[in-house]
């Protein structure tokens, strides 16, 4: 189970790829249920989205990382 920060996070992902886009970070949500979140943090920095919509793709990387709001 996540944490509500990490949990928004998500939530926030999926509002903005797409249920279907957000399942094609695998890596990222395998680490996310292993509870690595230097490594899901790392996977969603080291992606296209991040390219695209750049600070908010780093506050989300904060958030999956430290699980607190930034």
């Amino acid at each position: 189970t996540l944490d509500e920060t990490r949990q928004r996070a998500l939530v926030e992902l999926t509002f903005n790829l797409g249920i279907g886009n957000l399942l094609g970070f695998r890596k990222m949500l395998a680490a996310l249920e292993g509870g690595n979140w230097h490594v899901a943090s790392a996977e969603l920095i080291d992606s296209e989205y991040t390219q695209q919509v750049g600070k908010r793709a780093y506050r989300l990387a904060a958030m999956l990382k430290l699980g607190v709001d930034v």
